[in-house]
């Protein structure tokens, strides 16, 4: 409309009865309908540039975090974003039959990003490639699992691992309340070494859970008390007078003392007879103050580096001889003449019977079932283990080592020769493949599959198999048109069963789905 024509319809409706108000109104209403044939909505926002709803956007975008975008990732022929429902938005709950936008997964019920890795439009990216345990590597690889490149190879320095198999990280420097300890350790909290477990002695703990120091004054051993709370800690009032109940700084060998706790834990004795001594299968290194296992039974060979056990006779031309007239019992010399050695009936004492099922070795009543773990008496009274080997229920074995460094038993049947002179110790479900103890989701045959597969009608597989039914899927489970293994089978919170995945197994405890062990894991070893 040109500006002449504006002009007479302004007169024409001025020149009406209608108030100056509807004039301005009526001339409002027309202008806003005309200009050249625009509508009245104003443009809309092109995709990528700032908004602050979504029907700003054009083609079907939405506002996202403030920026026309289309969530789904998903055009038709003209360009067009694909409405919404067509998948769903990070963080959505889902089923393994939905489609989540960006990239994303239905893991655990949720559109996630498992790889935790976005390209620069903001889409779910598949993980880098990873070095498996064991492999060699350098500054610039990327090793599975949380391992890191530790002297050129995918190792866990830290030695711990969480149920997943993965890589921990190292415990705190300081020990949790109630955790055992030993002098040398820092316990959490403020509290300190007492007894061998990090305590509290004072036994005031704040709203944080702080250990307090007492303010109130205690009274020491041998003065007169008129209560349990007067006495300090460690001391209780005993018909008037403080007495020592545990002690409250470790004794070192030689020194006396009233249970093994009283012992200093380094210094590896145990409270014998009184005092802090090594047991027979060690001897003591007097200049570090230690026990030591490296050393002789009687009637084998010995020398300086080399000593005869603490109860295993002398060193003599080189071979631990025992007195004249007594006899080899394990790692002792045993006088068969000595009274009270292996009478039931006054073990160790006259008048001290041994209770029914238990047997006199060596004065001192034991239970059949202490003859199990035992590494001093291990099958019987007689029976010794040597250094490097552990008491598996009533047997010597050369013990094998696990992550933290402990020895540690195994069934023979579980012994995994490998092909470097070395044994693993495999889990009762782990299968011997080829010297390596393969995880039972990852056996497949004679076959152990790499990490990322899994076995699916005897062959390693990355994606599930599709099926019509339980029928064409080799044992497994047919759910929603996909062959599911039996380890993956698990309930969803409505209790329908679900599929883990194939690199998934269900952990029924919980009800959850956890990843496969790597198919290299880490297992206690030994040198054969």
């Amino acid at each position: 409309m040109d500006g002449a024509r504006l002009d007479d319809l302004a007169r024409f409706v001025a020149r009406s009865r209608s108030s100056r108000r509807s004039l301005l109104g009526s001339l409002a209403g027309i202008v806003a309908g005309l200009g050249g044939g625009r509508s009245g909505r104003a443009a809309c926002v092109a995709h990528s540039h700032p908004c602050a709803k979504s029907i700003e956007c054009c083609d079907g975008y939405s506002c996202f975090e403030g920026i026309c975008d289309c969530p789904s990732g998903i055009f038709d022929d003209a360009g067009h974003c694909n409405p919404p429902g067509a998948c769903l938005t990070s963080g959505s709950t889902c089923a393994e039959t939905d489609t989540c936008c960006n990239g994303y997964t239905c893991f655990e019920g949720i559109c996630d990003c498992p790889s935790g890795m976005f390209d620069d439009m903001g889409n779910c990216a598949p993980p880098a490639p990873c070095l498996a345990a064991g492999a060699a590597c350098d500054e610039t690889s990327t090793c599975c699992n949380g391992f890191t490149c530790f002297e050129a190879i995918c190792d866990c320095p830290s030695g711990i691992f969480d149920e997943a198999g993965k890589c921990a990280p190292p415990a705190a420097t300081c020990l949790e309340p109630g955790a055992p300890c030993t002098i040398a350790d820092s316990c959490c909290n403020g509290f300190s070494c007492f007894e061998a477990i990090c305590d509290c002695p004072s036994g005031l703990i704040d709203a944080d859970g702080n250990c307090q120091i007492a303010n109130t004054p205690c009274i020491g051993g041998g003065f007169a008390c008129g209560g349990e709370g007067d006495c300090c800690a460690g001391f209780t009032c005993q018909e008037a007078v403080c007495a020592e109940v545990e002690a409250l700084v470790c004794r070192a060998l030689g020194e006396t003392c009233k249970a093994d706790a009283d012992c200093c834990p380094e210094s590896g004795g145990n409270c014998l007879h009184g005092a802090c001594r090594c047991d027979v299968i060690s001897v003591a290194d007097e200049p570090n103050q230690i026990c030591t296992h490296d050393c002789a039974f009687p009637g084998e060979t010995c020398d300086d580096q080399h000593p005869c056990c603490s109860e295993a006779g002398v060193c003599t031309a080189g071979i631990c001889k025992c007195p004249d007239g007594d006899r080899i019992c394990g790692a002792t010399c045993f006088d068969p003449t000595a009274r009270n050695q292996r009478d039931e009936r006054n073990c160790g004492a006259r008048g001290n019977a041994c209770k029914d099922g238990e047997i006199c070795c060596r004065g001192e009543c034991v239970s059949p079932d202490g003859f199990a773990l035992d590494p001093t008496r291990c099958g019987g009274c007689c029976t010794a283990c040597h250094e490097g080997e552990i008491c598996c229920d009533g047997t010597c074995q050369k013990q094998f080592t696990d992550a933290t460094g402990a020895g540690t038993c195994c069934d023979p049947a579980s012994i995994c020769a490998n092909g470097d002179g070395t044994e693993t110790c495999c889990d009762p479900t782990d299968t011997c493949l080829g010297g390596v103890c393969c995880p039972h989701p990852s056996t497949c045959g004679d076959t152990c599959c790499p990490d990322g597969q899994f076995c699916s009608c005897g062959v390693c597989v990355t994606d599930l198999k599709t099926c019509a039914s339980d029928g064409d899927c080799c044992g497994d489970t047919c759910i929603a048109g996909l062959c599911c293994p039996t380890s993956s089978l698990c309930m969803d919170t409505d209790g329908a069963v679900v599929c883990c995945g194939g690199t998934f197994v269900c952990d029924h405890n919980r009800n959850i789905c956890l990843a496969i062990e790597p198919s290299h894991p880490v297992r206690p070893t030994r040198s054969k």
